[in-house]
């Protein structure tokens, strides 16, 4: 019986301490709508859906390839296709592939190469603590990935190098399993910083609403509801028969953001900046929104080549002289 009052109460004194935070961090940081954001790669490819691996070459390629396919697809906006066995080469050219067959949205080739180790080690123990002295040894490797990426016709359009670094783990004695394990790790980190390159991605933006306003408690309850397209067409409601308060153009302003609606935004943060022009967070908004804009703009625009780049040369086979 004991147990199970304490029990009791622990739960009750949990849920009194929630209901608290939750009340101080709303009167704290004020109401806020929280949404997600898609942001553009770091190497934009504009509207490719679908990229194509027609080479990924070099010693632990495979590991690298796999691992490059689980970054580039993880936020679920690229589809990668991997070569069906490694090391992969292509039959064709791009240009008699482009021929033969149409290509996907984008072709990629990849070469894996430049490993590099070093061996660590430290000594533990001594005769002041009455403990015998002993060594731990590991192995650090780094490799580099070269990436060329093609438009459907064959154009070159941009290149990327990563690296990857790793540490084997640790023990008595160096050993070739340590070396393998660290250039494994260093293959898969490298792998991965190239797929999450051209990968675009999810944000969580949030901005705070201003509380003054028609009708807020009603349209928070829907915005905390993940309602947002119920709370603007309630603050739309709003607006249509008093259109005086700058506050609540800022939070449909907000409201419309949040579904995507960046015309109507701008509309009623351009309104609440007439209506109130020396807040300075209304042209905070607009400056914010126009590089949401232009990034947006980004994710569908058509993918122009860059500076071309020059393809490693057919004959040149997969492997490059070694750094020395």
């Amino acid at each position: 019986m004991v147990r199970l009052k304490t029990t009791s109460v622990s739960a009750f004194t949990a849920l009194v301490l929630w209901t608290f935070l939750a009340t101080v961090s709303a009167d704290v940081f004020g109401p806020r709508i929280t949404f997600a954001r898609i942001k553009p790669a770091d190497v934009n490819l504009g509207a490719a859906s679908r990229i194509e691996v027609v080479e990924f070459s070099g010693a632990l390629a495979e590991v690298a390839a796999n691992e490059f396919e689980a970054a580039a697809a993880s936020e679920g906006f690229l589809t990668i296709v991997l070569p069906v066995t490694f090391p992969a080469k292509p039959a064709l050219t791009l240009r008699e592939r482009s021929l033969a067959k149409p290509l996907p949205d984008i072709t990629l080739r990849a070469h894996l190469d430049d490993f590099t180790t070093h061996n660590g080690s430290s000594r533990r123990g001594s005769e002041q603590n009455n403990t015998s002295a002993s060594s731990e040894y590991w192995v650090d490797a780094r490799c580099s990935l070269h990436v060329e990426i093609y438009d459907p016709s064959g154009a070159s359009i941009t290149a990327l190098n990563v690296t990857g670094a790793s540490t084997s783990s640790h023990g008595p004695a160096l050993s070739a399993a340590m070396e393998h394990e660290a250039k494994e790790n260093a293959a898969r980190r490298a792998g991965a910083a190239a797929g999450a390159k051209i990968s675009p991605r999810r944000v969580t933006e949030s901005i705070r609403l201003e509380r003054d306003v028609p009708r807020f408690d009603e349209a928070y309850r829907l915005i905390r509801d993940g309602s947002f397209d119920k709370a603007r067409d309630l603050w739309v409601t709003v607006v249509r028969s008093d259109d005086h308060s700058a506050a609540l153009r800022y939070d449909l302003g907000a409201v419309c953001e949040a579904l995507g609606d960046q015309a109507a935004a701008r509309a009623n943060y351009d309104a609440a900046i007439r209506l109130n022009p020396l807040e300075p967070k209304y042209g905070e908004c607009i400056e914010r929104l126009d590089h949401w804009t232009r990034e947006t703009a980004m994710l569908h625009a058509r993918i122009s080549p860059l500076p071309q780049v020059s393809p490693r040369p057919a004959s040149a086979g997969p492997t490059r002289a070694k750094k020395r």
